[in-house]
Formats: structure tokens, sequence, C-alpha cells
């Protein structure tokens, strides 16, 4: 099944995808930003920290270490022995101090076990110092000494060195894994960066060449055969017609307005043709009036006319009759004055006659000038 993407649902797609790419890009640079400042945090914050206490703690026992030897083959005035007791008991504070600032610091279990391995180790050593210290006191330096001397002892105190060297390779090895992970996390940001640059690229190209393709051309074509139909030229195709988008209805409609005008002219066309033959149907039956008109005058004419010459013969007839009817008055007198009666009854109706005559000759004349208009 062909799937038929409007211009608007494909413009909302192409830019919906740059969004969405902006904004993955947004939450993964921040997530990845998060990861690298919490990394960066734990090596400024806990690992390089607790590095400098455990330094300082190492230091600070090597410390009371030397006081409680000294301490041991010191043989001076009251006043040095006492000012040396003075700075043991400052070393010992030291060390405590220093402790005191690493345990916040400590972040597992494991580093946890290496704290409490040397805080045991380190009490079995002091107890040992505190020993040595009373023999001194006690005026048996030499007792202490060689306790401090046992090989037992100063196995505690390297062993408390050596859990402390172990506490700070722990956290060493913590500072490199955070800047590691650090590190990675800010070559994984970059790469995405690099990829998301790169895919919001293609798909601005993308929504652009979609834009020339589907969009401007298909309206520069529609606007040409707009021109085109706008002219008067009919002959042109409408393009675009089989788009399923607004492209399409758009060609639609200009070829609904083709097919109007080329509809309008062929009524126009028809309306022409229809009132030159109504205009010939016309001529042709005033011609064939004015034919009928013409022969039925001209019937009436000549049966005038007929008429007129049977009334001019008769009158002719009538006038030799009343001039033979004269010339015999004068043998049949009774006979005269009838005649004459009847004569002048005969002329009156000849004047009669004539008038009549002229006026169908009158008659005639107007006929035949209607006739001829």
């Amino acid at each position: 099944m062909r799937l038929h993407l409007t211009v608007k649902a494909s413009l909302l797609a192409a830019f919906g995808l740059l969004a969405l790419l902006c904004a993955g890009q947004a939450v993964l640079t921040t997530l990845t930003l998060s990861g690298i400042r919490a990394n960066v945090t734990g090596v400024a914050t806990n690992w390089l920290p607790s590095v400098v206490a455990i330094t300082n703690i190492r230091a600070a026992a090597s410390d009371v270490r030397i006081k409680q030897l000294r301490t041991l083959t010191l043989s001076g005035s009251p006043e040095t022995r006492a000012d040396n007791a003075r700075q043991t008991e400052q070393a010992v504070a030291a060390l405590a101090a220093a402790r005191k600032a690493y345990e916040p610091l400590i972040s597992s279990d494991a580093e946890r076990a290496l704290y409490d391995a040397f805080g045991a180790t380190w009490e079995r050593y002091q107890t040992v110092g505190r020993e040595a210290a009373r023999l001194a006191e006690a005026g048996q330096g030499a007792d202490g000494i060689r306790l401090m001397a046992d090989p037992a002892n100063i196995d505690l105190y390297n062993e408390a060195r050596d859990t402390l060297a172990k506490d700070v390779a722990l956290n060493e090895r913590g500072a490199h894994a955070d800047a590691e992970s650090a590190m990675a996390a800010t070559d994984f940001a970059t790469l995405t960066a690099y990829l998301s640059a790169a895919l919001s690229v293609l798909a601005a190209c993308g929504a652009t060449a979609f834009v020339l393709l589907r969009v401007s051309r298909p309206i520069q074509a529609m606007t040409g055969a707009m021109t085109v139909l706008a002219a008067g030229d009919t002959g042109g195709e409408v393009p675009h017609r089989a788009r399923r988008d607004e492209v399409g209805a758009m060609a639609a409609a200009v070829q609904v307005f083709k097919d109007n005008l080329i509809r309008t002219r062929r009524l126009e066309d028809e309306t022409a043709q229809a009132r030159l033959a109504a205009e010939e149907q016309r001529k042709a039956g005033m011609r064939q009036m004015a034919d009928d008109f013409e022969a039925a005058v001209g019937g009436i004419i000549g049966t005038v006319s007929s008429s007129a010459t049977e009334l001019q013969a008769t009158a002719q007839a009538m006038t030799a009759t009343a001039t033979e009817t004269a010339s015999q008055s004068t043998t049949v007198a009774a006979a005269a004055e009838e005649a004459a009666s009847n004569v002048s009854t005969v002329a009156a109706a000849a004047e009669e006659l004539g008038s009549s005559v002229q006026e169908i000759g009158r008659q005639v004349q107007g006929s035949a000038h209607l006739a001829q208009a």
C-alpha cells in the first residue's frame, strides 16, 4: 500500500525530525555533562582529598614513631624531655586530626575495611609504643628500645603503612576510573555531537530538497499553467493532477477552471451559431411572408382589373344602346320620353360606375405601392 503524505505532513515530519534531533542532542549532552560532572566531582571532592588525607595520616604516623623513638633515645635535661613529650603529644594529636579529616571521605566498603585494618594495626603498635615509653620513663630505656626494635613490632608498623599505601592505591584507582569515565563520556558526547550534527545537516538538506522538488517546482509549474490559462490558451496540460496532496488539490482546481473555460467557449460558439440560424430563419420567413403577400395582392389586383375591364365594356355597350335609343326617340315619342328617363337613370348609374372604377383604380394603385413596399 503506497503512502501518500501531504506537503504539510511532510514538512512537519522533516522539521519534527530536526527538533527531535536537537532535543535528543540536548538531553544526551545534559546527561553526559551530568556524568562528567559527577566523575570530576568525585575526583575533586573524594578521591584526591582521600589520597591527600591518607598521605597526611602516613606522615603523622611516621612523625609519631620518630617522636616515640626520640623519647627512648633522648638523654638530656628534664626540659628537653618535656619538650619532646610535648612534641610527641602534638604528633599524636595531628595524627588524630588527620584521621578525623579522612573518615568522612570513606566511600566504599573496601576503603572502610582498609581503614579499619589500619586502625587495628596502629592501635596494636601504639600499645607497644606506650609500653616502651613507660619503660623509658622508668629508666629502662634500653628495654624500651629493644621492645620497639622487635621485628614483630616493626612488622606492625610496616603493616599499618602498607595498609595506608593500599588505601592510597584504592583511591588512586578510583580517581583514575572516574577520570577515564569522564574522558569516555567526553569522547561519547563528542561523537554523538558529531553524529547529531551530521544527521541534522542531512535532515536539513532533505527538507530543503523536499521543499524544492515537491513544493517549489510544482508550484512554479502550476503558476505557469495558470498564467497560460489566464491568457486564454486551453491547449496546455495541467501538471501534477495525479498527486494526492495540496499540490494535487491545486491542480484539480486549475483543471476545473480550464474545463469551465472550455465549456463557456463551447456555449458561446453554440449561442452564436444558434443566433445566426435564427437570423437566417427570420429572414427566410420574412421573404416567404413577402412572397405570399405579393401573390395575394397580385391576385386581388388581377381580379379588380378584370372587373374594371368588364364594367368598362358594359358601360360602352350601354352608351351605344343609349345612342341608338336616342336616335330612335323621334320615331317613338312615348318611347323616347321613357327612354330619356331611362337614359338619365343609366347616366346616373354610369356616373356612379365611373366613380367606382376610379375608386377601384385608386385602391389598385395603393395596393401596388403597398406590394412594392
